[in-house]
C-alpha cells in the first residue's frame, strides 16, 4: 500500500485525543505505510505530555509558536514531503475516524491519477446521521461553505462526486500534486487555507472528489469559527487575490464591492464591524503585495485550467443552514447567480 502521513495540528486539544487516538488504533491500513505525525502549535495544556504517556507510535514536531491551522500542517506536509510519502492525510484534532477511512480514500485516488485531493464524508459527531460537509462550495467572491452541512443523510451523497474544494478537517492529498503546487498559505493562519488549496488543484490540472465511503465524524461548532470573522473576511478577499487572472479580477471587482457593502451592514447588526473593517488593513502592508504577487507568478507557470472553466464550476449562492436568512436567499443568492451567469459569459480566458 501506498505510505501516508497523517498529519494532525494539536493546539491545547486535550479533550479531544483521547476519542480520535483511540479510534485511528483502530485503522485498517497496513501498520508500517502510515504514520500520524502529529504537529503541536505550543500547547499549553497537558496534550504533550498525554501523547507521550499514551501514544508511543505518534511522530511529535513540537513549535515554539502557534502558527496557527495552515502553519501547523504546513509544518506536517514539508516534513512529509522530504521523507518521501505517497500521500498526506490533514485530520482535524476534533475528529473520530471509522476503520476503513483511510483505505477508502487511498485506493480512489490510487485508481485515478488526475486526482489530486479525495475528502473524506464528514459528519456531524453531535448527530451522526446529519452530515457536516460531502465536499465544499466556492462563490466566485470568495466564500466557501460545506455542501448539504446539517443535511440529514439519506444515501443523496453515496457515490463518488467531484467537489470545488476539501475540507482540511479530513482530507487526503497527493504528494507529487503538492510538490507542483505547493502547501498552505501559511500567511492566512486559519479559515480558508483549504479553499485556496482546492482551488490550485483544479488550475494545476487535477480533480477534488469526496470520497462516501471514508467516514469521518467531526465536532464541529459553527459559533466556534464564526469568532475568527476577522480571518475569514481577510483570506476571502486574499484567496481572490492570488488565484484569479488580472482582467478577471476586473469583472469580479463590482459585485465584490456590492457584497462587501452587505457585509459591512450585516457586521454592524451583529457586533463584529471593527473586526470586519480591521481586515481590510492587512492589504496596507507592501509586503502582503509582494507575496500575492510572486504567488501569482509562480501558478502562471502551472497554470492548465482557464477561469471561465474555474467559473462554471463555482456558484452564485449561498446554501448554508447557519447562515440561512431572506436577505441572503430571496434577494442576494439570486443576483449573484445572474452576475456569475454573465461572468460566464464574458470570461473568456
Amino acid at each position: 500500500m501506498p505510505k501516508v502521513a497523517v498529519i494532525i495540528v494539536n493546539y491545547n486539544g486535550l479533550e479531544y485525543l483521547s476519542d480520535l487516538l483511540s479510534s485511528l488504533q483502530k485503522t485498517n491500513y497496513p501498520e508500517d505505510d502510515w504514520d500520524i505525525i502529529m504537529v503541536d502549535n505550543d500547547s499549553t495544556d497537558d496534550s504533550v505530555k498525554y501523547i507521550k504517556e499514551n501514544y508511543l507510535k505518534v511522530k511529535l514536531l513540537l513549535e515554539k509558536e502557534n502558527t496557527g491551522f495552515a502553519g501547523g500542517n504546513n509544518i506536517g506536509m514539508e516534513y512529509a514531503l522530504k521523507n518521501n510519502y505517497d500521500y498526506v492525510y490533514l485530520l482535524n484534532q476534533d475528529t473520530e475516524v471509522t476503520p476503513d477511512w483511510l483505505k477508502e480514500v487511498v485506493n480512489l485516488a490510487e485508481a485515478d491519477k488526475t486526482i489530486g485531493a479525495v475528502q473524506s464524508k464528514l459528519y456531524l459527531y453531535s448527530d451522526k446521521n446529519r452530515l457536516n460537509t460531502v465536499g465544499n462550495r466556492i462563490h466566485f467572491l470568495g466564500f466557501g461553505y460545506g455542501e448539504a452541512s446539517g443535511a440529514i443523510d439519506e444515501g443523496q451523497y453515496n457515490a463518488v462526486r467531484e467537489i470545488n474544494y476539501p475540507s482540511g478537517a479530513g482530507v487526503l492529498l497527493r504528494a507529487s500534486v503538492l510538490n507542483i503546487i505547493g502547501v498552505f498559505d501559511g500567511s492566512m493562519f486559519m479559515y480558508m487555507e483549504d479553499l485556496d488549496l482546492g482551488w490550485r488543484i483544479w488550475l494545476a490540472g487535477f480533480r477534488c472528489v469526496m470520497q462516501p465511503s471514508s467516514i469521518v465524524y467531526h465536532k464541529y461548532e459553527f459559533n466556534r469559527s464564526m469568532q475568527q470573522v476577522y480571518y475569514f473576511e481577510r483570506n476571502r478577499l486574499l484567496t481572490v487575490l492570488r488565484n484569479y487572472k488580472g482582467l478577471t479580477l476586473l469583472f469580479v471587482m463590482p459585485a465584490w464591492f456590492i457584497m462587501e457593502i452587505g457585509q459591512l451592514l450585516f457586521a454592524a447588526k451583529n457586533g463584529y464591524l471593527g473586526k470586519k473593517i480591521s481586515s481590510y488593513f492587512y492589504f496596507t502592508d507592501p509586503q502582503v503585495w509582494e507575496r500575492i504577487g510572486r504567488h501569482r507568478r509562480k501558478l502562471s507557470k502551472i497554470r492548465k485550467v482557464t477561469d471561465r472553466e474555474m467559473l462554471k464550476k463555482f456558484t452564485g449562492s449561498i446554501l448554508f443552514q447557519e447562515l440561512n436568512n431572506p436577505l441572503l436567499l430571496y434577494i442576494a443568492n439570486p443576483i449573484f447567480t445572474v452576475y456569475l451567469k454573465l461572468l460566464t459569459f464574458i470570461v473568456r480566458w
